[in-house]
């Protein structure tokens, strides 16, 4: 079954956000975000969206550095580990 994906450019969602494309370009190099790259256009997935908003307020709003967020998504994803495998042994 193929599934559909739907894409926004980076550059709109810089504007959008006011953020910089550097900035961008770090929480992707720290594997924050995927970026996919097009024909040299730069393209977000519209699931990756609602991280790059988490992340742009801790960044933002909390001040949180970038490598600030790597540790926050490595505790985050480690979570959802633990919660998917309590899960599975609760028979959920």
């Amino acid at each position: 079954m193929s599934e559909f994906r739907q894409y926004i450019s980076v550059e709109k969602l810089c504007n959008v956000y006011h953020i910089s494309l550097d900035e961008v370009l770090i929480m992707e190099e720290h594997e924050l975000i995927e970026v996919t790259y097009v024909e040299e256009k730069m393209l977000l997935d519209m699931d990756e969206i609602a991280k790059l908003e988490r992340y742009m307020r801790l960044y933002s709003d909390l001040g949180v550095n970038i490598q600030g967020l790597a540790v926050i998504n490595d505790l985050l994803d480690e979570v959802e580990r633990l919660n998917k495998e309590l899960c599975k042994y609760r028979k959920c």
